[in-house]
């Protein structure tokens, strides 16, 4: 499929790229929500911002995003991907993220964010950090912040490796304002 914005002959300068998901040709409201997440993200460090849509006939809801957000979107299109295959998804999501120089890797914390982040952490040699409610940038860091304990504890994370995978916990963010 084509991608709606993209530079073929190039990597992308995409610091930060987001996996959408979506349901029955929808883009899910957490999504925009992790996409808000990874606009202050990228402010606090000055980082641009790719989309990485997968599943069958995305180009539609990939020219959507698009659209809506000016970021760089990419679709991946593939019979294994109709329904959510943690092994094709994360094949998909690697070979995709190729052609991006990402430093974060983004998506809701869903069951599908939930089963897919530590997959491709495992797979790129990054940090896995799930359900994350909050950034705090510190002097030349940058950690983020997630319950414990149902609630009675927040621990705050700092990356461990140049990359970070990250599942950002819906209704933690307000929703992409475009």
């Amino acid at each position: 499929m084509k991608n709606p914005s993209s530079n073929r002959n190039s990597k992308m300068n995409a610091q930060i790229a987001v996996i959408a998901e979506h349901r029955e040709n929808r883009i899910l409201p957490a999504t925009y929500e992790t996409l808000s997440f990874a606009v202050e993200l990228g402010k606090r460090l000055d980082l641009n911002i790719s989309i990485l849509i997968l599943g069958i006939r995305v180009e539609a809801m990939a020219e959507q995003l698009a659209e809506k957000t000016g970021c760089h979107v990419t679709g991946i299109e593939g019979g294994s991907l109709e329904r959510y295959n943690g092994e094709a998804y994360k094949a998909a999501a690697l070979e995709a993220l190729k052609t991006f120089d990402s430093s974060y890797v983004c998506m809701p914390h869903t069951a599908t964010g939930f089963d897919l982040a530590p997959r491709l952490a495992f797979d790129l040699k990054a940090s896995c950090i799930t359900s994350v409610e909050k950034i705090r940038a510190g002097e030349g860091d940058i950690r983020f912040i997630r319950s414990m304990f149902n609630g009675k504890l927040h621990a705050e994370m700092a990356p461990a490796a140049t990359k970070t995978v990250l599942t950002i916990l819906p209704g933690t963010w307000p929703s992409l304002e475009i």
